[in-house]
């Protein structure tokens, strides 16, 4: 039996029941409407014509589609078409729809889709008998040993099982339960949750970085700011290149560039006096302490620029030497 599952319903003469310990209560539209999925459906067996087939080792997938075409070699066609079972070893119980039973499923599918699980009061008595007798409203029905073999008579028959159980669930191909379709989802869904994730994770490590690398470059750019005095003026870019003698157009990189690699090539022993830029020449006026640190700065801002560097100026005074070099852009 179950206890676990916390509603059941009884479908009997086209009308849907709440069983309840209080007894049957018959549910409106309304209440139809709202109910929640996961209740148990018990199926009156009025609802249902009986028959059996013997099928040892016989395909589960397959199974659904073996039946109907045993049920075509046997009844018309058009009772064939809503049938459910119920396998218990080699022996198969079916049970065959009612005519009427088609226009309360067409209204209201919703309902049996929704349900945990769906089972019959003789589905119950067929799991746990193999040989018996059975009786619906007159009609008397004899198992042998788990095939139907009469259905005229019925002495002493077992009453029907309204129980609930997982273990006499039928199998009914025309409905597609609500849960079990969402359990073949489950596995691709969590899948696709755990790549999202990661892409997700990734992505976010892969913006901080970026975002680490940016405020680093800010904080620097923020510190040759301050130290060159234009730190909080509303263009201190513009500002810098005023101070270095340049503007926005090509040339204001072109100064900072020549003011890069002098300083690249600039050594202790040298100290600027003045750097005049006129169009393309550079004057470049200094004084070192021997000519030795004169000839080796000299060399090192010739590599930088990849131009030559001529001096064209030299006056010893007071243990100096004062030059003047010159070169192009």
């Amino acid at each position: 039996m179950d206890n676990t599952t916390k509603q059941i319903l009884i479908f009997e003469d086209a009308q849907f029941f709440s069983q309840t310990p209080a007894g049957r209560h018959k549910m409106s539209d309304e209440e139809l409407k709202n109910l929640k999925s996961g209740y148990a459906l018990v199926i009156s067996d009025t609802e249902l014509f009986y028959t059996s087939m013997e099928f040892p080792n016989a395909p589960k997938r397959k199974l659904s589609l073996f039946i109907s075409n045993y049920l075509m070699g046997s009844f018309p066609q058009q009772l064939c078409e809503k049938f459910c079972y119920f396998s218990k070893g080699d022996k198969i119980l079916i049970g065959i729809f009612s005519n009427s039973f088609a226009e309360s499923f067409n209204n209201h599918e919703e309902v049996f889709s929704k349900a945990a699980y769906i089972t019959s009061p003789l589905a119950n008595v067929y799991s746990n008998n193999d040989s018996f007798t059975y009786d619906i409203n007159g009609l008397g029905i004899t198992v042998e040993d788990g095939l139907i073999t009469d259905t005229k008579n019925a002495d002493d028959p077992i009453d029907p099982d309204w129980a609930i159980s997982p273990e006499t669930k039928l199998t009914i191909p025309f409905i597609k339960n609500r849960s079990a379709a969402l359990n073949i989802y489950k596995v691709p869904l969590l899948v696709l949750l755990a790549c999202y994730i990661v892409f997700f994770a990734g992505d976010y490590f892969r913006m901080k970085g970026h975002k680490d690398k940016l405020n680093a470059a800010e904080n620097t750019l923020e510190a040759i700011y301050k130290k060159a005095g234009v730190s909080g003026s509303k263009d201190p870019y513009g500002k810098l290149l005023a101070l270095a003698g340049g503007n926005k157009s090509g040339e204001s990189y072109q100064t900072l560039f020549l003011l890069e690699k002098i300083s690249k090539a600039h050594n202790e022993n040298i100290t600027t006096d003045m750097i005049e830029i006129k169009g393309e020449s550079v004057s470049f006026q200094g004084s070192s302490s021997d000519f030795t640190y004169l000839e080796q700065f000299k060399k090192s801002l010739s590599d930088q620029l990849g131009k030559d560097v001529k001096i064209v100026d030299t006056i010893k005074k007071e243990g100096n030497i004062n030059f003047t070099l010159r070169f192009d852009i």
